[in-house]
């Protein structure tokens, strides 16, 4: 670690790496759990000048060692379940002899025991909010609640738009597993809030009766759009199709898997003998619901083509429930999907 070899990251806000982050790997339940560095970073840390960092070989955090948190109060994320749903943050600080020290913290800001000059946010992650499971084929069998959701460790070289986004996955090619499903970032959850607080947070209220524009709005906050129909069925590919949600409206436990939800928990109603009906409310395998699959399959298909032929805007159409709008269709389900999730690049 010589001085030459520093000399890059003399400059003011310098990161460099040689790979991606990852956890060690999903088949024990220790490597699911820990984060992997990369083998060789150059950070700066305080600003130009004598701040240049290096470290020059991979570091292994396993989330259950006290030693890798910046402190365990007022919670001890060593714990999984206090981990469960929630993102947190790598930070890199100065160690002897210019070595970058890495340490991990809830705090969005810096971690405990450190201000903005001595610190630097370098990454993030977020961790599984529940135990998936066993999912034949499923690159998240396996995992439990409190475990690293790989393609949701985010660096300064590997974020969306060029800043730290909760709560989002990534689903394009990386350099630690073979899949390659789309190359966006997109929510883990359903959104919450409107505005500039519109976010993908683990068991928070779903963002419902929005319109188009507003909703697109919102999304510009975040650098997120809503998500094509190729993208979604991309990014959900592998999950059960037409399943239904009975007696919970929960968030689900990662992208792969909440199409189901997305698809029927994001208030999708319809009427029924002149009451509001939601599509979780009707058992598996009823008569009601599979009358309302065939329906919703075909005005999926025949209002998308109405849209695109006759330019159609999103708030003229009938939102279910809530009255009537052109043809008094309501609205197509794979439209009430996008403004379940969002992408960006």
């Amino acid at each position: 670690m010589g001085f030459l070899n520093r000399l890059p990251a003399r400059q003011d806000g310098y990161y460099s790496r040689n790979r991606m982050w990852k956890n060690k790997g999903s088949d024990t339940a220790a490597n699911r759990r820990t984060l992997v560095s990369p083998s060789h970073m150059l950070v700066n840390i305080g600003g130009a000048g004598a701040h240049a960092y290096e470290r020059a070989a991979a570091i292994e955090l396993d989330l259950n060692e006290s030693w890798v948190w910046d402190t365990q109060t007022p919670t001890d994320y060593t714990v999984a379940a206090n981990r469960a749903g929630k993102d947190f943050y790598i930070y890199a600080v100065p160690g002897s002899g210019f070595n970058v020290v890495l340490v991990l913290s809830a705090a969005t800001t810096y971690p405990a025991g450190y201000t903005a000059d001595n610190s630097r946010k370098i990454g993030g992650f977020h961790c599984e909010c529940a135990d998936v499971g066993t999912i034949s084929g499923h690159a998240l069998s396996g995992y439990l609640a409190g475990d690293i959701l790989p393609r949701s460790i985010q660096d300064l070289l590997h974020r969306p738009y060029g800043r730290f986004l909760p709560g989002f996955a990534w689903g394009g090619p990386t350099d630690f597993d073979s899949l390659n499903y789309a190359p966006l970032w997109t929510s883990i959850y359903h959104l919450s809030g409107t505005g500039a607080s519109i976010a993908s947070v683990f068991g928070a209220a779903a963002t419902v009766s929005r319109n188009f524009y507003d909703f697109a709005d919102d999304l510009k906050n975040i650098g997120a759009r809503m998500m094509t129909d190729w993208e979604f069925a991309q990014l959900h590919s592998g999950t059960p199709e037409e399943t239904n949600i009975f007696g919970s409206l929960g968030q689900s436990d990662d992208c792969r898997r909440s199409c189901r939800h997305k698809f029927q928990a994001n208030h999708i109603k319809h009427r029924s003998g002149g009451h509001v009906r939601s599509l979780v409310d009707m058992a598996p395998g009823s008569a009601e619901l599979h009358s309302w699959r065939g329906l919703f399959r075909s005005h999926c298909v025949q209002l998308r083509e109405y849209q695109r032929n006759q330019r159609v805007p999103l708030r003229s159409r009938n939102i279910p429930g809530t009255g009537s709008g052109y043809c008094g269709r309501p609205l197509g389900l794979c439209d009430v999907l996008r403004f379940a999730g969002a992408c960006c690049g």
